[in-house]
């Protein structure tokens, strides 16, 4: 059997190894605070998508009981299905391309990163079956996919690497490039639907002891869609290989420290299901590629 070729070590990851040992393990561990944050933004959403569809409930409910008791209603639901079957839905205008800018400053030092990564993170909520996250360390690919099936769910996923300055100076900036699919819908008949995703970049940071040593961390995120629909609507959008322009996280380097870098995504959907006469829907799927990421040392 041919002998698989490995990534050269990144002088950081030479840095970590001889200064911070257990440098790997700590990265790993830090997989739980993106965990932990996760599901207090997962309640927080839910506790909205919810109360949206307490309100519109509310001021839907005269005309909902009326539709009910009238056949042709029952009509129009059962066309309204079909319609949704034959993929007769509205989409989106194509995003347009954003211009590159030069983001390098002189006299500045630049290391590259690549797979493979050093950690993975993948979480599911209300429960592990609520959505589908996958994340692999070895090609540098993360995402995660879902229905509302009448609930608020999540997935997240991503991967990390260990980072430490070669330099003393003050400003570090991490810059992925992504490459990334999707493919999300959202359909109501006098019921809510919501589906939204995010790419993410955060810097948490350790001691020489692998304690952390910054609360909360530094960080960034780029909304990639927001979508939602009431009464009768129907959206849909998708993508392949799309490029979301340039993704930045800045934060200030402190010596004697070490960082876990994670690159990730967090998915969100949000349906009423399938009631008596009134229901909504909603899928969401995102699959991202990170093929490398650069961190400059900058005095700016």
């Amino acid at each position: 059997m041919a002998n698989r070729r490995r990534r050269t070590m990144s002088i950081s990851e030479k840095l970590l190894r001889s200064d911070n040992p257990g440098w790997s393990s700590v990265i790993k561990r830090s997989a739980e605070k993106l965990s932990a944050d996760a599901a207090r933004q997962f309640r927080s959403v839910q506790a909205h998508d919810r109360q949206t569809r307490v309100l519109a409930r509310r001021a839907l409910a005269p005309i909902t009981e009326q539709l009910r008791d009238d056949p042709r209603s029952m009509r129009a639901r059962r066309d309204w299905i079909a319609g949704l079957r034959s993929g007769h839905v509205r989409a989106r205008d194509p995003r347009a391309m954003q211009a590159i800018q030069p983001r390098v400053a002189e006299g500045s030092i630049v290391q590259l990163f690549g797979p493979p990564y050093t950690a993975v993170w993948t979480a599911s909520l209300p429960n592990a079956g609520s959505s589908h996250p996958s994340a692999d360390a070895i090609k540098g690919t993360f995402g995660a996919w879902m229905s509302g099936n009448g609930n608020s769910v999540f997935g997240g996923a991503g991967i990390g690497m260990g980072f430490k300055a070669l330099s003393n100076m003050p400003m570090a900036h991490v810059r992925p490039h992504f490459r990334y699919s999707y493919n999300w819908s959202n359909t109501s008949f006098l019921e809510t639907a919501h589906t939204s995703a995010y790419l993410k970049i955060r810097a948490i940071q350790f001691g020489p002891g692998g304690q952390q040593t910054k609360s909360p961390p530094d960080q960034v995120a780029h909304q990639l869609w927001a979508d939602g629909t009431g009464w009768f609507d129907k959206h849909k959008d998708q993508g392949d290989d799309v490029w979301p322009g340039t993704v930045q996280l800045d934060f200030p380097l402190v010596a004697n420290q070490f960082y876990a870098i994670w690159i990730y995504c967090q998915v969100f959907a949000d349906d009423a299901g399938v009631n008596a006469f009134s229901f909504s829907s909603s899928f969401a799927s995102l699959r991202v590629r990170v093929p490398f990421f650069v961190v400059e040392e900058s005095e700016v």
